[in-house]
């Protein structure tokens, strides 16, 4: 036997993802991860814990 390898297990197959049911969450996630990354850049105050706002 082979180190790593389980003998008589079977694992049940995984299950299908509806891709429509699925954008609206890819979306809302990617939006949020922009949002996150301007305030950030841009120096909105509270952005950065403990950090200065950036002046332009």
């Amino acid at each position: 036997m082979r180190a790593g390898s389980m003998p008589c297990i079977a694992f049940p197959a995984p299950p299908t993802l509806v891709m429509n049911d699925l954008w609206p969450i890819l979306a809302g996630l990617l939006g949020i991860g922009v949002m996150r990354t301007y305030e950030r850049t841009t120096g909105v105050p509270g952005a950065v814990p403990g950090a200065q706002a950036v002046r332009r």
